[in-house]
């Protein structure tokens, strides 16, 4: 399973939570806000554009895992552990 999968999921859910809090969340004061916007929104959208940014790379991404035959390293180690008795 590709790692991008569940970190932007779970940054997505964490982002989308952090901007409904920040809309529905009545205590505006000065210390909760950044540039006039509350924080948990800022945060929000950040972590937002995080997760949809790796979800999408993960998506859009080929495989992480490469076959040994795909690189000549891989094909030496393979023939090398065929010759030596090792290979499954």
């Amino acid at each position: 399973m590709d790692i991008r999968i569940p970190v932007g999921t779970i940054f997505t859910v964490y982002g989308v939570l952090l901007i409904l809090y920040g809309l529905i969340s009545s205590d505006v004061e000065a210390r909760h806000l950044l540039f006039g916007v509350q924080v948990n929104i800022v945060a929000g959208i950040g972590m937002l554009v995080f997760g949809v940014s790796f979800l999408y790379l993960a998506r859009r991404g080929g495989p992480t895992v490469r076959r040994s035959s795909a690189s000549p390293e891989g094909r030496a180690m393979e023939a090398r552990e065929k010759r030596t008795g090792v290979e499954h």
